[in-house]
C-alpha cells in the first residue's frame, strides 16, 4: 500500500541531498583551489626588504641613438646609449633625454648601474 504525497516528499528529499552534495563538493573545491593559489603565491614572492644592487664599472660609450615612436597622433622617443664595459660586454641602456644629450660617443667613464638599470655615467672620478 503506497501512501498518497510519498513520492513527492522522495524527491524532495533527493532534492535537498543533492543539494547538500552540491555545496560540499563547491565548499571542498574552494579550497583546494585556494590552497594552490596560496602555495604559488609563497613559491614565487620576493623578499620585501631587498636592498638595490649597484654595480659601477668602467666603460666607454660606443653609440647613441634616438627612436621615435608613434601610436596615431601621440609620438614618444626613447634614447638609448650603447657602452662598452672594460669586461669586454656590450650593454645597451635606456636613458633620459638629458643624460642623452651629455655623453658623447668615445667618452669613458663609470657605468653605475641599479638592479641592472642605467643609473649615471660620470667621468672617471671614483664613484662613493
Amino acid at each position: 500500500m503506497t501512501l498518497k504525497g510519498t513520492s513527492a516528499i522522495i524527491a524532495i528529499i533527493a532534492i535537498i541531498v543533492g543539494f547538500i552534495l552540491f555545496s560540499v563538493f563547491i565548499s571542498i573545491g574552494a579550497k583546494i583551489t585556494e590552497k594552490k593559489r596560496t602555495e604559488s603565491q609563497k613559491e614565487k614572492k620576493i623578499p620585501e626588504e631587498t636592498e638595490p644592487e649597484f654595480k659601477a664599472v668602467g666603460a666607454v660609450v660606443l653609440d647613441k641613438k634616438a627612436e621615435m615612436f608613434s601610436l596615431g597622433k601621440h609620438h614618444t622617443l626613447e634614447f638609448k646609449v650603447a657602452f662598452m664595459t672594460d669586461e669586454g660586454q656590450t650593454v645597451e641602456m635606456d636613458v633620459s633625454q638629458e643624460v642623452y644629450e651629455r655623453l658623447n660617443v668615445s667618452q669613458s667613464g663609470d657605468l653605475v648601474t641599479v638592479n641592472g638599470n642605467f643609473f649615471d655615467f660620470g667621468d672617471g672620478e671614483p664613484i662613493e
